[in-house]
């Protein structure tokens, strides 16, 4: 192997490394792997969550009335990055609650409509190839807000 070659595997394997420990790193129970979701040509997008919670957290993208797409866990106070297969014009989040105490319901039994509500999703955005969104599931696991990113490179 001539010195260009090997500096250039080098630089791969030390790029690849990076992506792989910051990905880990930074996830916080994010799931690695390709877009999740039936690709529909339509593209795909990159979801970023944060669960400022305390209670670990079962992610799913919400496309209208469709059944929910699970992105994965989420433990409390931790990030998560997703990408995800465009399947509608309009995305949302829902979530269910697997440790730590459950929110307050809504009446006898009931978790608030977030939980995973078969009506409306939360949080809805409009969304296109290539967009990046980011979720904030707030403290007390019952509601949400989102910011739009500069757009990935990718669709």
């Amino acid at each position: 192997m001539n010195n260009h070659s090997r500096s250039g595997f080098l630089a791969f394997v030390a790029m690849l490394a990076v992506a792989f420990t910051t990905g880990c790193a930074s996830s916080g129970g994010g799931e690695a792997g390709g877009p999740v979701g039936n690709d529909s040509g339509e593209g795909a997008l990159e979801m970023q969550i944060w669960n400022r919670s305390d209670q670990t957290l079962t992610v799913f993208a919400r496309w209208g009335n469709a059944p929910r797409l699970r992105l994965g866990n989420l433990s409390g106070g931790r990030r998560g990055s997703f990408v995800a297969y465009i399947q509608g014009p309009r995305v949302a989040i829902s979530w269910d609650v697997l440790s730590g105490r459950p929110p307050a319901g809504t009446g006898a039994g009931f978790f608030p409509a977030v939980a995973d509500g078969p009506g409306e999703p939360q949080c809805g955005v409009d969304v296109q190839a290539g967009d990046r969104i980011e979720w904030t599931i707030a403290i007390n696991s019952r509601s949400c807000s989102y910011v739009r990113m500069e757009p990935a490179g990718f669709n």
